[in-house]
């Protein structure tokens, strides 16, 4: 699956030899979103830690798909993770969900996020999905930016407060 562009990036399956880098590059969409929203929540560190098994898991799971970017010298420069989720309550009753996206700066506006993306969704028309789903940071600008271009529009928005400022705001005057 190996797929190639003129900058000779590469994208293949991740194997358990790059979860080290596929952990590292999770932390880092984690520290971008937060330049762009302080608010977010953040992994705990036990979850931090947890995230390598979770790969290992990932990668062996047949309705995941984790791809890796290599750059020439072979050198790990992005990721993608998808999976399949079912919905016995919803219609539709499976989509696609497209769960981390990282591209290294410098690798960046150069087709690399849209390789992967073209990846993920061979995966998903393969086991006959239609919808796809995605979560982003309110404030990650790059992000907006790339899925609004690729037609993704939000359809529900989560909110979060500290409970002492809306207790103040809802007690009587």
């Amino acid at each position: 699956m190996t797929t190639k562009d003129p900058k000779r990036v590469s994208i293949r399956l991740a194997v358990p030899s790059d979860v080290e880098d596929l952990v590292a590059m999770r932390l880092r969409i984690e520290d971008h979103m937060v330049e762009g929203n302080p608010d977010i929540w953040r992994m705990s560190a036990k979850k931090q830690r947890a995230k390598k098994g979770d790969y290992l898991t990932d990668l062996a799971n047949d309705q995941k798909r984790v791809l890796v970017a290599l750059d020439g010298a072979g050198a790990p420069i992005a990721m993608a993770v998808g999976s399949i989720r079912r919905h016995e309550e919803t219609a539709p009753a499976l989509s696609g969900r497209i769960d981390d996206v990282w591209v290294a700066p410098k690798h960046r506006e150069a087709g690399v996020a849209s390789a992967l993306i073209q990846e993920l969704l061979e995966f998903y028309k393969e086991r006959g999905v239609e919808d796809l789903v995605l979560v982003y940071a309110a404030g990650n600008r790059e992000a907006e930016a790339v899925w609004e271009t690729l037609g993704f529009r939000p359809i529900f928005i989560s909110a979060s407060a500290k409970l002492a400022d809306v207790e103040r705001k809802v007690q009587p005057r």
